[in-house]
């Protein structure tokens, strides 16, 4: 029981800390678009977008890009979304089956690095800085290559939230 409660504590103070930060840099930054994969990691990531929307009267469009399989009758981490960038019609089909589905486009499996290739598709020119909302530590190679793709693609500069 003692690890449940340890357990749920820290989940709260991981979406409180979510919440708030992500509160704050939305409401400096008021973005027109907000691109990610989900919200499953940063709970509270979607709560800011939904409490600063709904406070600020910001109308801010959510692109979610999907990032691995999923099946019909199962679970998909789209909540939130206005949009989501698919694989392929399969995925497309299946989404339809879900309640309330967001909007979607197919563009194949889209890595990072090729992002340069379907950027008309993916960004449409944006006269406003972006704000890229990662869980991923800049610090990680890996990480730090997703960042350096989306900053070449969108030529724009870039806020982090860690």
């Amino acid at each position: 029981m003692i690890l449940k409660k340890y357990s749920l504590e820290l989940f709260y103070k991981k979406y409180l800390t979510d919440f708030s930060n992500a509160y704050n840099i939305l409401k400096c930054t008021k973005p027109k678009v907000i691109y990610g994969l989900h919200f499953i990691s940063n709970p509270g990531l979607l709560s800011a977008i939904q409490e600063i929307q709904k406070n600020e009267k910001l109308s801010i469009e959510v692109l979610l890009m999907q990032h691995g399989f999923f099946q019909q009758g199962g679970f998909h981490d789209f909540a939130g979304a206005d949009y989501v960038i698919l694989w392929g019609n399969y995925h497309e089909e299946i989404l339809k089956t879900f309640k309330n589905p967001p909007k979607t486009e197919v563009i194949g499996n889209v890595k990072l690095s090729n992002l340069k290739i379907n950027q008309e598709t993916i960004i449409k020119s944006h006269k406003e800085d972006m704000v890229y909302i990662s869980s991923g530590d800049p610090r990680i190679e890996e990480n730090y290559e997703h960042l350096r793709s989306i900053i070449e693609v969108t030529n724009k500069k870039i806020l982090t939230y860690l």
